[in-house]
């Protein structure tokens, strides 16, 4: 046996780094089984009502792109139905479905109520679960909504907050005036935190609400507001208003008249509304948080939680954000404090 023997060493080191190496293996294995599904490059489709030019789909789109873009492969659809006449949004919700079934995505993010009212509905009936953002219909304009497989963030402003931050920022904050257009969105938001009251009290201040598609009305309340007694207008949308003609109103033009017009401080329950020519400010629905918001129920998807775990939510996160320009046209300042939590616009 002496040959055996010298070769004894040689058989040992042999064996112990086979045994390493088949242990180093078992570790990876174990690993990938182990390893969070989010971790893997997964399909994403991003369906979004308006353009990726429009702001408000700018901000949530980054915020989506900065969760879910170092890992996720995202494909975004623009319904694009700000500038396409209405009908043409089928045709346009048709091309894209086509689109999304090819890529086959392991979850749909749906942004706004055009993009769901369009699209909820089939993308559900296909099996592909559904995130949604930026939906402020209930039940009753969106039935997709009570399915099984979508979940998502429902928009909705921050009506007592506003109230409470712009009490501090104009003098003798008794009343206040919400105008806003008459469209299934705002009728749905309105309803469902005033129900059918028009006139409450709000951290001491009355608060009425004014909800309109005539165009001479909305512009008549904003020149009007300060013989009304109000000590400011908060604006909601203003995107279905009419003229007397039945021509819908340029929402920017109604803006720029509104904010050349007014002697009263024009405050904004969305951040988009908000800049030069436009509101001044006000304490709003942010479109990155409500991205950001939906990113990670995303992620939660991805990481094997099942969709009925994921109950529907509402905006948590507020932001103070002001209009420079629009502080120094109507006089308005803001505390030290205020002023280092607000993002500033031109």
């Amino acid at each position: 046996m002496p040959c055996l023997s010298a070769f004894q060493p040689f058989l040992y080191v042999t064996t112990r780094v086979a045994r390493c190496r088949l242990y180093t293996l078992f570790l990876a294995g174990i690993t990938a089984l182990i390893m969070p599904l989010s971790s893997f490059a997964a399909q994403i489709a991003v369906i979004e009502s308006y353009h990726p030019e429009y702001e408000w789909d700018a901000q949530y789109l980054k915020a989506i792109d900065d969760s879910l873009g170092k890992i996720h492969q995202i494909q975004t659809y623009s319904l694009d139905t700000k500038r396409l006449t209405k009908d043409n949004w089928p045709i346009r919700a048709q091309q894209i479905l086509e689109r999304v079934k090819a890529q086959k995505p392991a979850v749909a993010l749906i942004g706004d109520d055009n993009a769901l009212e369009l699209m909820g509905e089939s993308l559900q009936a296909l099996g592909i679960p559904i995130v949604f953002l930026g939906i402020n219909g209930g039940p009753e304009q969106h039935p997709v909504l009570l399915k099984k497989g979508v979940t998502g963030v429902q928009e909705r402003p921050f009506f007592d907050q506003s109230i409470r931050h712009i009490r501090k920022m104009v003098s003798n904050p008794d009343r206040f005036l919400i105008l806003a257009d008459d469209s299934p969105t705002m009728r749905s938001t309105i309803q469902e935190r005033f129900g059918d009251q028009r006139k409450e009290t709000i951290h001491g201040s009355e608060v009425d609400i004014l909800l309109t598609n005539d165009r001479d009305t909305w512009l008549n309340a904003i020149t009007n507001g300060k013989s009304n007694g109000y000590a400011a207008v908060i604006v909601g949308t203003y995107h279905t208003i009419r003229d007397g003609q039945g021509v819908r109103a340029d929402p920017t033009d109604l803006m720029q008249m509104a904010h050349s017009s007014s002697s009263l401080p024009i405050f904004a329950l969305w951040d988009v509304f908000i800049g030069k020519g436009k509101a001044a400010g006000g304490f709003t629905v942010s479109a990155y948080n409500e991205g950001r918001h939906a990113a990670r129920l995303v992620k939660l998807l991805l990481n094997g939680t099942a969709i009925d775990k994921l109950p529907h939510t509402q905006s948590q996160k507020g932001e103070h954000v002001y209009s420079e320009s629009g502080l120094q046209h109507w006089n308005l300042h803001l505390s030290t404090l205020d002023a280092s939590q607000t993002r500033f616009k031109d």
